[in-house]
């Protein structure tokens, strides 16, 4: 069973050279892999999640900064090894508002602005893979540094 999901097929063929690398480090070479695919799918197909596993903790674990925009307001998300960090901001009512701008009418009320910290109940990457499933996208976490800086 998968902790992601399995890889697609189109991105199965991206990452052709590595999958081989990886049969070749658990002992599977052409051959072998052949006659698990022919005579024992299932055993092939969990090879296969298991690749897709490391293929996506991999890049997992690269990502830390995180945002959501909806017509609720703007959640940034900053993804550390044990805790992940957000910073919220409702009643936006215009999303390319200065940061400046969005603290003064936060200041005012007419905002709200919050932070949270929530240590991760599973694995960090799990959590991750979670988040861009409910549709956060990846940041560069400009915007997440910036707000911390102006509200600390």
């Amino acid at each position: 069973m998968n902790k992601f999901r399995p890889l697609t097929f189109d991105e199965l063929q991206l990452f052709e050279k590595e999958f081989r690398e990886y049969l070749a480090i658990n002992g599977i070479d052409a051959d072998l892999w052949k006659d698990i695919k022919e005579n024992d799918p299932d055993k092939a197909q969990s090879i296969m999640d298991l690749f897709g596993d490391v293929v996506f903790n991999t890049v997992l674990t690269k990502i830390t900064y995180l945002e959501r925009i909806d017509d609720k307001g703007l959640k940034l998300f900053k993804y550390n090894p044990k805790e992940a960090l957000l910073i919220g901001i409702d009643g936006l009512t215009d999303k390319e508002q200065s940061i400046e701008h969005i603290l003064s009418k936060a200041k005012k009320g007419d905002l709200s602005l919050f932070t949270l910290k929530k240590e991760h109940q599973k694995s960090r990457e799990e959590e991750v893979f979670q988040m861009i499933k409910l549709g956060c996208q990846v940041s560069d976490g400009e915007l997440f540094e910036a707000f911390s800086r102006a509200i600390s």
